[in-house]
């Protein structure tokens, strides 16, 4: 919704694989008046995108660690290269899913986070930067032009002593 009130003359579109954060993201464009430039979609982002080639200006993928498995990354940055216009925007923001504490039990706690997320093929090595380098890579194989890697650091609440880095190691435009 920030970026429909930011964007006055934007129109988006978001997908979801789940009917209900359709539906909850539905409610939001509704309470902030902005249903007639925000559309939402229930679509699973690891089949093939039910929109025409070039549809868009700017894809943006949040978090896709979550739920796409180290040999669906190139699937899906093909995806959203079709549906991206030439000389459009693809953005991926993904993190690294390390925590970094000094309480030693959080530490381990992430070093497990971190093997299982290996193990079960959400990483593609078993390092901290286990995920958030290969979008880049697959990027600048595609032939994206300006691919641009920024780190920012989101702090936790000021009594806890965690932070967890993100990165969105994909700015690039699409050939």
């Amino acid at each position: 919704m920030q970026a429909a009130q930011t964007y006055p003359t934007m129109s988006l579109v978001g997908i979801d694989i789940s009917r209900q954060m359709i539906n909850y993201a539905t409610t939001q464009a509704e309470l902030h008046h902005v249903t007639d430039r925000v559309k939402f979609q229930v679509m699973d982002a690891i089949h093939v995108l039910d929109f025409p080639t070039a549809s868009f200006d700017l894809v943006n993928l949040r978090l896709a660690g979550s739920f796409l498995r180290t040999w669906e990354w190139n699937k899906l940055v093909s995806e959203m290269l079709r549906v991206t216009r030439p000389g459009g925007i693809i953005r991926i923001t993904e993190s690294e899913y390390r925590i970094i504490s000094n309480s030693p039990t959080i530490n381990q706690f992430g070093e497990s986070l971190q093997l299982a997320m290996f193990r079960s093929g959400h990483f593609f090595e078993n390092e901290k930067e286990g995920l958030t380098k290969h979008p880049f890579k697959l990027l600048e194989q595609q032939r994206c032009q300006q691919v641009q890697e920024k780190l920012f650091v989101l702090e936790r609440h000021k009594t806890r002593d965690t932070n967890i880095p993100f990165i969105s190691p994909s700015l690039g435009l699409c050939p």
